[in-house]
């Protein structure tokens, strides 16, 4: 029931082109059984590839992404 709540806000957040940070770590403590408060979460995040990340997460919520020619995001397609 989280993750599907999680999946539709992760998908409007992508589809928007805003990184939410508290989605991020959200994400990490319903789905990914992280144990870091928020405050560590987010001062991890600096030294992150938030790119990777997005890109871990759409896969592992099954998302299909559609990208322009050139391999720009254009928007998540459920």
């Amino acid at each position: 029931m989280v993750k599907d709540a999680i999946k539709s806000r992760w998908i409007a957040m992508r589809n928007a082109r805003n990184v939410n940070p508290q989605l991020l770590y959200d994400y990490a403590i319903h789905c990914g059984d992280s144990k870091l408060t928020a405050q560590e979460f987010s001062a991890g995040l600096q030294f992150q590839d938030i790119n990777a990340m997005i890109d871990t997460v759409d896969h592992e919520l099954e998302l299909t992404i559609l990208y322009d020619k050139n391999g720009q995001f254009i928007k998540v397609v459920k």
